[in-house]
């Protein structure tokens, strides 16, 4: 760590432990932020794990929850940075597709988002073209609607399919006909103005909560080297808006999404100056997703019920080169049976129906359009033995064309050796499938003045899925004022999809790559009283190919994430967050030809600090639930730049603006 960082992490540990100076206050008068102790909020249930609602105790996974309580505490501007506070989770993307990956313990090593699965209300995000282009999902989301976010890390394949591979973020919005009805007016650095709203509808049989969201940015400074040695720089701005609503009508339940973001990007390639991008251009690349779910449940007797559910996703990515879509219509039927007091058992089936298309932008549409199904058929058992000891068992067998059929298996144990404390034991083997782009893409590149191909990218519809395995041993304890979790895993991950320069000159897409992945997650939260909190993590990876080239992923092996609230006598709440990540990787690991033009992605500290201000200090006729609030980004200003993945010709770009500051006012109605 250079002088600046150590003076940097000094000045943050001060800011800190002069936080925690603060009299802890417990007025029983007071709004308190901490309604709940920690013992009632590990009774919180959970839907992910098994499909089915259970405390986070009896879980068969190891899943961390973020609370509503959590997110309006330490503020944001986007889910993207409310993910990056959780544990062993690095949020990040490429020149091509900004802040567009989650990057679960180290495990993904493109920027393409398809090892982690987005989950609305327990409903998959589908796209088919490329599998992970989630940026609208994250910088869009209305955060306020958003009643808790469940992440699973480790695979989740057998109950969800493809993607969910080393973990599942399933946001859960608030209740139908119980979203609070306010606006949010925000305005901030690089000129952002933000407007976001929540309403509910509770009419007779229709219940409906829904969130709107809209902002603005002209961007921050994003200015590099590129890979001719020429700096430039451009305005990272966005223009993101979203609509998402969930309801429910007599027996029937519905899901319903728009997002679209709009982000300035450097373009296809690190190069200022080409034929199509000129220097210190703004270029914008556009990712428009829309869901809508329809469910029903078949109730047979207090024991037994099936839920029916059709999902119709759709996704439209637009860029200077070309255009293209996907229509996903997913249909899929889970049965649930309590056979007995200790036994619960699903067994469930999917088709999923992918319309995949390309069209022509500067370049020539590379993918031909074509539809295909992939099929599935999983299930699972829940066995309680005893009262302390309980076992998990489940697969899925999967189908995609012209691939032989494959099975994923789920296997678990928690034992319990207290009220409040216990071990579980995971291991769970899961897939991720090709799709479009990887089977389907068509572009060669011709010629040179010998006849010879100049290069290209070629499709391969026979790959195999990329399958991972892991095994995870957590131990957890908590009572009324802590929460302590400890887990080490470990994870291979193999037919992983790379690329090959092939003898006529066009690059084509195999099955060869190996991965393994190993580390340790620490969690730690405690209440100092109901109007002061701190939640902690560590957490710690080491990732080695099949040829025995070590962190390969180059995401930084250490992550330490430390928060603090604070609610005083006057309704006024403080909340600082800090996430340090260490040294990233030099890209040279993976690209031994890069130019070494750009800063290092070294180690740094993203601090940010939110205080809300209810307004009625200032006038009592002001409305309770009225306030303002001010929310501070990167206060310690840090310049955060990460290895450079997309493209392997220049070492880092950067990824994160300077100090930025927000200053919002939300008013019921």
């Amino acid at each position: 760590m250079n002088k600046e960082s150590a003076v940097k992490t000094t000045l943050l540990s001060t800011i800190f432990i002069s936080s925690l100076s603060i009299d802890v206050l417990a007025d029983s008068n007071i709004d308190k932020l901490f309604s709940m102790d920690l013992e009632q909020l590990m009774e919180v249930t959970i839907e992910t794990a098994s499909k089915v609602p259970q405390k986070t105790v009896d879980a068969a996974a190891v899943i961390q929850v973020i609370n509503q309580q959590d997110i309006q505490s330490f503020g944001a501007n986007s889910l993207y940075e409310v993910l990056g506070r959780a544990t062993s989770l690095a949020m990040c993307g490429t020149f091509f597709f900004p802040q567009n990956t989650a990057s679960m313990r180290g495990g993904s090593s493109t920027g393409a988002d398809h090892h982690v699965l987005l989950l609305l209300n327990g409903r998959p995000m589908r796209d088919s073209f490329t599998g992970g282009e989630n940026f609208a999902f994250y910088t869009a989301f209305p955060i306020q609607l958003i009643k808790q976010i469940e992440i699973i890390r480790g695979p989740g394949s057998v109950l969800y399919g493809s993607n969910a591979f080393t973990g599942v973020i399933n946001i859960i919005t608030q209740e139908p006909g119980e979203a609070e009805s306010q606006v949010t007016l925000s305005k901030g650095s690089f000129n952002t103005t933000k407007v976001e709203s929540t309403f509910s509808v509770d009419h007779e049989d229709l219940k409906l909560s829904a969130g709107f969201h809209w902002l603005k940015e002209d961007g921050w400074d994003f200015a590099a080297i590129d890979n001719n040695g020429v700096a430039g720089s451009f305005d990272a701005g966005e223009k993101n808006i979203s609509l998402v609503a969930t309801g429910d009508y007599k027996a029937i339940s519905f899901d319903a999404s728009y997002f679209r973001s709009k982000q300035n990007f450097w373009g296809t390639t690190s190069t200022w100056s080409s034929e199509l991008t000129p220097p210190s251009s703004n270029l914008e690349i556009q990712s428009t997703r829309l869901m809508l779910d329809v469910g029903y449940q078949f109730v047979f007797d207090d024991n037994r019920f099936l839920e029916a559910n059709i999902s119709h996703n759709t996704q439209e990515f637009t860029h200077i080169n070309y255009d293209s879509e996907s229509k996903n219509t997913l249909i899929e039927l889970t049965h649930h049976w309590k056979t007995s007091d200790r036994l619960n058992w699903l067994m469930g089936g999917s088709v999923w129906h992918q319309d995949v298309a390309s069209y022509d932008g500067a370049r020539v549409a590379p993918v031909p359009a074509f539809s295909q199904n992939w099929l599935s058929v999983y299930s699972q058992a829940e066995f309680q033995q005893t009262e302390s000891l309980k076992w998990i068992f489940g697969a899925q067998v999967n189908k995609v064309p012209d691939v032989k059929a494959s099975t994923v298996p789920r296997l678990g144990a928690i034992y319990q050796t207290t009220n409040h404390s216990g071990f579980k034991l995971n291991y769970g083997e899961a897939f991720r499938a090709a799709y479009g782009v990887e089977t389907h893409f068509d572009l060669v590149i011709c010629c040179r003045e010998d006849g010879s191909n100049r290069g290209g990218l070629r499709g391969n519809p026979t790959l195999k899925p990329e399958t991972i395995a892991t095994l995870d041993v957590q131990y957890y304890h908590y009572d009324d004022q802590y929460q302590f979790n400890l887990t080490v895993f470990k994870s291979k991950q193999e037919d992983l999809i790379e690329r090959e320069r092939a003898a006529d000159n066009v690059i084509d897409f195999l099955n060869r790559g190996e991965l393994n992945v190993e580390g340790v997650e620490l969690e730690y939260k405690y209440t100092f009283s109901q109007n002061s909190q701190l939640v902690s993590s560590f957490s710690y990876q080491k990732n080695q190919t099949g040829y025995d080239v070590e962190n390969f992923t180059l995401t930084p092996n250490r992550l330490i994430k430390l928060g603090y609230t604070h609610n005083f006598e006057n309704k006024t709440r403080l909340a600082i967050f800090n996430s340090y990540s260490s040294d990233a990787y030099d890209n040279l690991l993976r690209y031994p030809n890069r130019n070494d033009y750009n800063p290092e992605a070294s180690a740094h500290n993203m601090l940010t600090a939110n205080i809300k201000i209810p307004l009625n200090l200032f006038s009592q006729s002001m409305n309770s639930d009225a306030y303002l609030e001010l929310y501070a980004y990167n206060l310690l200003d840090e310049d955060i730049y990460q290895p450079e993945i997309a493209g392997g010709q220049i070492n880092t770009n950067p990824s994160r603006a300077g100090r930025s500051w927000y200053l919002s006012f939300t008013m019921p109605f």
